[in-house]
């Protein structure tokens, strides 16, 4: 308990140090996603972390944070106390093995509590760096390129009882396969997580959430392509 009142005091004084910011109340603004005209057709972006892969494809955020907290949990970092208001304990006081678990985690008080303008901020923080990893990709190959590794993670997981070394061997090749498995739990159990208290500005759907500031296809759109679907 020691341990982990110290690990998550931490977190605390971490907000502590930024409550007063501007940017830390309602009053947020969504991140512009921009691109130069240098998409490759055909080229994916590999290695994208399954919780870039969520942002991606345009899954509710409220979404994308159930699929965090089942990372977490799964490898016993955190669980969740209460979902509305949404409420976390830390289990371990080990440091997380990633820094995007680690900058979710600094996302909370000392008590556990969700602090909404860290928790935008930590959203702003993965958009760029999803931004810069899509720079001269194509957009629609690398979604649809994810959109079948999802598929075979699904069909593998709900095999997984009659071929466990199949199962195994998938974990294996995939580092981040807490948060894959995550997309089978959330999905075959939509009940979970479905009431979480987020901020107002994090409960719309991903695409009006990009559309409020700057629209997510148009923004990427290949020079000469057109903004169809754009804002």
């Amino acid at each position: 308990m020691v341990l982990y009142a110290r690990k998550l005091g931490g977190y605390g004084k971490k907000a502590a140090l930024v409550k007063d910011l501007s940017w830390a109340g309602d009053t947020w603004i969504p991140p512009k996603l921009f691109s130069g005209t240098y998409q490759v057709k055909g080229k994916v972006a590999e290695n994208l972390h399954p919780i870039q892969v969520a942002l991606l494809l345009e899954l509710p955020l409220a979404r994308v944070v159930a699929l965090i907290l089942e990372g977490l949990k799964s490898q016993g970092i955190a669980e969740v106390l209460t979902e509305d208001p949404l409420r976390i304990r830390i289990l371990t006081a080990e440091q997380a093995e990633e820094a995007l678990e680690e900058a979710f985690l600094a996302c909370f008080d000392a008590e556990g509590r969700v602090l909404s303008g860290l928790l935008m901020d930590f959203f702003e923080a993965q958009l760029k760096e999803l931004q810069e990893r899509l720079w001269d990709c194509d957009i629609e190959a690398t979604k649809a390129h994810y959109r079948a590794k999802l598929a075979d993670g699904e069909m593998i997981e709900a095999e997984a009882q009659g071929d466990r070394a199949r199962y195994a061997a998938w974990r294996a090749s995939n580092p981040h396969w807490h948060y894959w498995h995550g997309y089978h739990y959330v999905r075959r159990y939509p009940d979970r997580y479905a009431a979480l208290g987020l901020p107002g500005e994090l409960k719309t759907g991903y695409a009006e959430f990009m559309r409020s500031s700057s629209c997510f296809s148009g923004c990427f759109s290949p020079e000469g392509a057109g903004t169809s679907g754009a804002c």
